[in-house]
């Protein structure tokens, strides 16, 4: 993708340059209030797709919405398929549907889809094959109704077609992401998602990220300087600001997704608590009782035990000492209302607010 001053193309083929010091191009609000990703790949780009949706969390406030590459002459199976990589709701579109969040929408093979006034809008494939461009298309349309709440994806096997989708994207001040198939087992591949949310994460509480390297071949480090703030006798929290005084405390953390609980471990860790990680259920009661926590925070969806059963058993043996906050993709309010029969203190869903988490944490 070329840097600089962004170029898309109309429909009748004339260059049209967008001003960049033109603001009005970006300050007009989202059409809506939620993140929009347009995930654009070819059918080569299937393996791609599904190791995505399959480590993305269930609730995560964001629609997604696949553009692919598919044969106008044969039913597609891609939804399908996506379905059983994924918890979240997986809908091939019809009948230009309200986009929500927590929703993923396919496109059907032989049309050309556009998003327009919150909605997806659905046209008949027109045109050659070389001109067949869906991607670029969607995305165009995305940052048009999106703006700043607007990210493209683009998944190995897709060609050139998304580029200028994305150039759209970018000058309307959304996200950009491009995946590069580097290996057979892709096990060096990966969109680069993480260190994005991480550097924006860090900015968010007033840090910086900075990475340093000898050069190729050579390895890199990367540090993150977060400020310390000294905690207020009797203060009261009510801003992000005032949420980041800390008064340490210790805490277990069960769930067995390895990456998320290390993650949180690591936030809770920088920002000055005690924090033991357990990824079984068999082994929390006794971590409890040997780290002194006077905080567990668990996952609902472990194995074996479940974290209602959990969290009645660790109930039963701590009473009021521990406090109990419950942290998951399971959010609707017949899982709220178990998580209070369970005895938690604090229902969360994923990806938690962490100010609000903070917020939980205070004596």
């Amino acid at each position: 993708m070329s840097s600089g001053e962004p170029t898309t193309v109309s429909a009748d083929g004339q260059p049209i340059t967008h001003d960049p010091d033109d603001q009005s191009m970006v300050e007009r609000k989202p059409a809506l209030p939620f993140y929009v990703a347009g995930i654009g790949a070819s059918a080569g780009g299937l393996e791609a797709m599904t190791e995505l949706f399959g480590n993305l969390p269930n609730v995560t406030g964001m629609a997604f919405v696949v553009v692919s590459h598919l044969s106008p002459k044969h039913p597609s199976l891609l939804s399908e398929i996506l379905g059983r990589a994924t918890n979240m709701t997986v809908v091939e579109v019809q009948d230009e549907p309200e986009v929500q969040p927590n929703t993923v929408y396919v496109i059907p093979p032989g049309r050309v889809m556009v998003m327009d006034q919150g909605k997806l809008w659905l046209t008949d494939r027109l045109g050659a094959q070389a001109n067949h461009r869906p991607i670029d298309k969607f995305l165009r349309s995305l940052a048009e109704e999106q703006r700043n709440h607007s990210i493209g994806v683009i998944l190995s096997g897709s060609a050139s077609d998304g580029t200028l989708g994305c150039e759209e994207i970018k000058a309307m001040g959304g996200l950009v992401f491009a995946h590069e198939d580097r290996s057979p087992s892709r096990s060096e591949g990966g969109l680069g998602i993480g260190l994005t949310l991480v550097k924006k994460l860090t900015e968010m509480h007033g840090g910086r990220v900075t990475v340093e390297s000898d050069g190729a071949e050579k390895g890199s480090t990367f540090s993150i300087d977060l400020p310390a703030v000294q905690y207020a006798q009797n203060a009261v929290p009510q801003t992000a600001a005032e949420v980041t005084m800390v008064i340490p405390r210790k805490i277990v953390i069960i769930d067995d997704n390895l990456d998320a609980a290390n993650v949180m471990s690591r936030l809770l860790e920088v920002s000055g608590h005690h924090v033991t990680t357990i990824h079984d259920s068999a082994s929390v009661q006794e971590a409890i009782r040997t780290s002194g926590a006077d905080i567990a925070i668990l996952d609902i969806g472990l194995p074996e035990i479940d974290g209602f059963v959990l969290a009645k058993m660790i109930r039963k043996e701590f009473g009021d000492k521990i406090r109990l906050i419950a942290l998951t993709g399971y959010g609707d309010d017949a899982d709220r209302r178990r998580g209070t029969e369970a005895g938690f203190d604090y229902y969360f869903t994923k990806p938690v607010d962490f100010i609000e988490l903070r917020r939980a944490l205070l004596p």
